[in-house]
C-alpha cells in the first residue's frame, strides 16, 4: 500500500519495494525448487524402470538364445531319427 503525503498518494519507500521484490523472487525460486526435485524424483523411477526393463531384455535374450540351441539340436536327432527309420524302413541286402 501506498503512503499518502498531503493527500497525495506516494510510492512506498523503496526498502519496501525491494523486500517486496525479493519476497517474490524467493517465491518464485521456491515453486522451481520444487518441481526440480519433483522432476529429478519422476527421472529417477524412469531410470530404475529402464534398468529393470534392460535387466529383462538381457534375460529374455539369454532364454531365446537357450531355445534356439534347443531347437538346432532337436532339429539334428530328427534328422538321424528320420535316418534310422529310412533305415529300418529299406528291405535288408
Amino acid at each position: 500500500m501506498g503512503n499518502i503525503l498531503n493527500g497525495i498518494p506516494v510510492a512506498p519507500p523503496l526498502a519496501i519495494f525491494n523486500q517486496t521484490t525479493i519476497n517474490q523472487q524467493r517465491t518464485t525460486i521456491n515453486q522451481q525448487e520444487t518441481i526440480i526435485s519433483q522432476q529429478q524424483t519422476i527421472i529417477s523411477q524412469q531410470q530404475t524402470k529402464i534398468n529393470e526393463l534392460e535387466q529383462e531384455n538381457i534375460q529374455l535374450r539369454e532364454k531365446n538364445e537357450k531355445l534356439e540351441r534347443d531347437f538346432q539340436q532337436l532339429k539334428f536327432e530328427f534328422k538321424i531319427l528320420l535316418m534310422k527309420i529310412k533305415d529300418m524302413e529299406s528291405p535288408p541286402q
